[in-house]
C-alpha cells in the first residue's frame, strides 16, 4: 500500500527526498495507526509533504524506490490519500491506471480529469457531506462519470462513501473502520494481472 500526503500544497521542482518515504510523521491515517500500535500486513510508504502537491514523477520515484528496496509485489500496489494526497491519488491514478491494482482518495478532488482512464481500475471514494474545505462533489462526479457516462463503464463499479455531517476529517474513520468499512482488505482482494 501506499498514501500519499496531505496538507496545502504548492508545485515545487526539487526532486523527491528518499528520507521522506522513510519518516511517517504519524500525524494521521495509517501511520497514526501504526503508531498506536496497529500492524499491517503489507508494506506502508507515507510520504509527507507540507509544502507541494507530489508529481507524477514523484510519486513513480518513490514506488521505483519501494519496489527496489521493499519486498513489493507489484501486482499489489494501492494508492490512497487524503485531502491534497487524494487529489494526487486520483492524478496519478488517471496518469498510469495500468500500474495500480486499487486507489482510496479521500475527501479529495478527481473532477476536470480524464476519469474514464480509471474505468477498469477499483475506486472507493470517502468524503464527508459537509466538508468545506473540499467539496463533495471532487468525490461524487468522478465516482458518478465512471459508473454511468464512460463508454464502457467502470468495472467494477466505483464505490462511494458519504458522511452525512461530517466535515474535512473524513479519513480518521475511514482508515480506523470505526466506520463499519474495511477498506485494506477491500484493496488487497485486487490485483494486476501480471
Amino acid at each position: 500500500m501506499f498514501r500519499t500526503p496531505h496538507g496545502p500544497r504548492k508545485a515545487r521542482s526539487s526532486p523527491v527526498h528518499l528520507e521522506q518515504c522513510r519518516k511517517a510523521h504519524g500525524r494521521r491515517g495509517p501511520p497514526k495507526l501504526i503508531r498506536n500500535g496497529r500492524d499491517f500486513p503489507f508494506v506502508l510508504i507515507s510520504p509527507q509533504r507540507f509544502n507541494a502537491f507530489f508529481g507524477n514523477g514523484e510519486i513513480d520515484g518513490i514506488l521505483e524506490f519501494a519496489k527496489s528496496h521493499y519486498r513489493i509485489d507489484p501486482s499489489r500496489l494501492y494508492l490512497t490519500g487524503i485531502s491534497a494526497g487524494a487529489i494526487v491519488t486520483w492524478n496519478y491514478a488517471v496518469a498510469y491506471p495500468q500500474k495500480l491494482a486499487a486507489i482510496v482518495p479521500i475527501a479529495g478532488n478527481g473532477n476536470g480529469l480524464d476519469i474514464c482512464r480509471l474505468r477498469n481500475l477499483p475506486v472507493w471514494a470517502f468524503h464527508g457531506t459537509a466538508d468545506t474545505t473540499v467539496s463533495p462533489y471532487g468525490s461524487i462526479e468522478p465516482v458518478n462519470k465512471l459508473n454511468t457516462t464512460c463508454s464502457p463503464v467502470a468495472n467494477p463499479p466505483a464505490l462511494l462513501t458519504l458522511y452525512p455531517g461530517v466535515g474535512h476529517d473524513s479519513w480518521s474513520r475511514t482508515y480506523s473502520g470505526s466506520a463499519g468499512h474495511d477498506v485494506y482488505t477491500w484493496m488487497l482482494s485486487y490485483s494486476l494481472p501480471l
